[in-house]
Order: structure tokens, then sequence, then C-alpha cells
């Protein structure tokens, strides 16, 4: 079963990766991709994924506010989430 999700990465390069990367048609669909998540309730939506990854680092909208508006919408939504962060206030928030 392929598993359809969404991408939230503000650096194009990084985001074109993961894109061409997970999008492999077997396990992995990329529905859509965004450079922000100020949308991304919206954008759940509309393409209702199975699963997210997020960037914590995001602007306008950290990450963990968008990964918070996604799950009060829909909790059985997965979600990963990566950092270049080490502290421990953005991990564990």
């Amino acid at each position: 079963m392929t598993t359809k999700l969404i991408i939230f990465e503000d650096n194009a390069k990084l985001r074109q990766s993961l894109e061409q990367f997970l999008d492999d048609g077997i396990q992995y669909r990329v529905l859509a991709s965004y450079e922000n998540c100020l949308y991304a309730l919206e954008a759940v939506k509309e393409h209702r994924p199975q699963l997210v990854i997020m960037d914590i680092d995001m602007p306008g909208m950290s990450g963990v506010e968008g990964v918070k508006m996604i799950k009060e919408y829909d909790p059985g939504i997965k979600v990963v989430m990566y950092t270049v962060y080490d502290d421990n206030d953005n991990i564990f928030n």
C-alpha cells in the first residue's frame, strides 16, 4: 500500500530533493509540497495525506504550530518532524 504524504520545507532545494527521494510510487506518493505551513490545515483538508513531513523552523509559522493545527483537525495523521536544532526546547515542543 502506498503512503500518501505532504512535505513542508522552506528550503527549495531540500524540498525538491525530498520529493524526488520519497516519491517512488510504491511505498510513498508525494501529493504536494509547500515552502511554509501558513496554510497547512487547508493543504491537509485538500490532499488528505496519511503522513506529513515537517521542518520545525519555518517562516511565518513554526512547524510545531503547523503540526498542532493538523493534529487538532485529524489526530490520525502521522507526522515526521525534522530539524538541525539540538536544543531541548525545540525538540520537546
